[in-house]
């Protein structure tokens, strides 16, 4: 009965003039509730957060408090990063990228020509990196106002991306069939090689500090439970990659900056 009673209280609310649902606001936790599925710091004191349900929040405190900046829409955004303090990129569901140039105060809607969804963004050396769930690599020179297919396997599903310099670069994800998928360059994007990988484990995010150390973030599977695992990876140049030398249980996200500082 309580329940109908406040289902009644809410209903007569919204038909009683002046009232509507923008006087709900959120309360606990703060500043909002939805799931964060990022996090890019350019600095010290100044970063990013994005998550379900357009979702954007930025730090100047160094994480200390965040102020909320929603993008109006449905799509959960899954990846941000920035060039500069002012210029960003944020990426998420069927395809949607937002660009701001005033540091994140106000985005605008990129045309992109396509629509995966986007899993993963990285940018290093003023050159953007986009993973999707159908398979795509895409490649931008242009602040992201562009982007060009570099790569694309309809049975992979990528979730992961990172590049240490213009030229060398890993994508990372799962087959079809639910094994560990990696693929890598060193030509910027011109050809790919895949990458045996040690484990049977699902690659969840992968993050590489220079050509030869790298740390991947995958789910180990048990007889009734599954923990995320990161590891620690060496490899050479380009050879055959990872042995592993160093484990630890930890969430799925991965980012490094600097090199001896992990998110």
């Amino acid at each position: 009965m309580r329940t109908i009673s406040l289902i009644l209280v809410l209903f007569l609310n919204l038909l009683l003039p002046g009232t509507s649902l923008s006087q709900w606001q959120w309360q606990n936790p703060l500043p909002q509730g939805n799931t964060l599925n990022d996090l890019f710091f350019i600095d010290q004191t100044t970063g990013w957060a994005v998550g379900d349900a357009g979702t954007i929040m930025k730090s100047n405190d160094g994480g200390q408090t965040y102020d909320l900046f929603n993008y109006p829409t449905h799509l959960n955004f899954s990846g941000v990063e920035f060039f500069d303090l002012n210029t960003g990129l944020v990426t998420g569901d069927s395809g949607i990228i937002l660009k701001t140039t005033d540091g994140g105060l106000t985005w605008n809607q990129i045309d992109r020509g396509f629509y995966g969804n986007i899993t993963d963004i990285n940018i290093n050396n003023d050159i953007s990196w986009l993973t999707c769930d159908d398979g795509t690599v895409f490649k931008s020179i242009d602040y992201g106002e562009s982007w060009q297919l570099v790569y694309s396997d309809p049975l992979i599903q990528f979730t992961s991306v990172s590049f240490v310099d213009a030229s060398h670069g890993w994508a990372a994800g799962a087959f079809e069939s639910y094994s560990p998928a990696m693929i890598r360059t060193g030509d910027g994007g011109a050809t790919w090689s895949t990458v045996d990988l040690p484990s049977e484990n699902l690659v969840f995010d992968i993050c590489f500090i220079d050509t030869l150390t790298g740390y991947v973030s995958s789910m180990e599977m048990y007889d009734n439970y599954a923990v995320t695992a990161i590891k620690k990876v060496q490899a050479s140049s380009l050879p055959p990659l990872p042995e592993v030398y160093r484990e630890a249980h930890l969430d799925l996200g991965l980012r490094f900056r600097p090199s001896e500082v992990g998110l």
